[in-house]
């Protein structure tokens, strides 16, 4: 992969992190995934060009649709469960179809469970293992100076949690999730 660089600190580097839905369960779009809304909050505040595809909610029949049509990116990030690793897994074949010099890296409970399984099933670069804040901007930085860091990477937590910015809710459309109390959605 070539060097992007950077300019007065600010990444180049196009990046997006992406949530794939979970067919086996009855409603995977009950709210925003809080992860992905925490890595994207720090990347932003590193500077970084970042947005968040929610594919959650997306029905079995429009998924083929909803993923050839993704947009161009320098890296993705993926969270998966167990529940979403198939999705995942399309996900990944897709991207490495339209986007094949595109860095692709799996974060999440599943990958983060079983890391070289996940790297060997799948056509990805590298696993995060653990939390991702930290570790995925080392990623976005390695990429940037075109020296990217494949296999697993282990999580780096933050020495405080205080280091964290809130997590940035205004890349997805807070009204498309279900989740509701008392019959009031939330």
């Amino acid at each position: 992969m070539q060097s992007l660089a950077t300019i007065d600190g600010n990444s180049l580097v196009k990046t997006i992190l992406i949530n794939p839905p979970s067919f086996g369960v009855e409603d995977d779009r009950l709210e925003q995934h809080l992860g992905l809304a925490y890595i994207a909050s720090y990347l932003q505040t590193n500077d970084c060009d970042v947005s968040i595809l929610e594919l959650t909610g997306v029905q079995r029949e429009n998924f083929d649709s909803a993923i050839s049509a993704l947009p161009s990116a320098d890296a993705f990030g993926l969270n998966c469960y167990s529940t979403s690793y198939a999705s995942a897994k399309r996900i990944v074949e897709s991207i490495r179809r339209q986007h094949p010099h595109s860095y692709v890296c799996m974060g999440g409970p599943h990958p983060s469970a079983l890391p070289m399984e996940t790297l060997g099933d799948l056509e990805i670069d590298s696993v995060v293992v653990g939390e991702g804040e930290v570790s995925f901007l080392s990623v976005v930085r390695s990429l940037d100076v075109g020296e990217p860091k494949y296999g697993v990477i282990a999580g780096i937590s933050p020495l405080s949690l205080d280091e964290l910015p809130c997590p940035s809710r205004t890349l997805v459309d807070q009204s498309t999730f279900t989740r509701s109390f008392l019959g009031r959605k939330t």
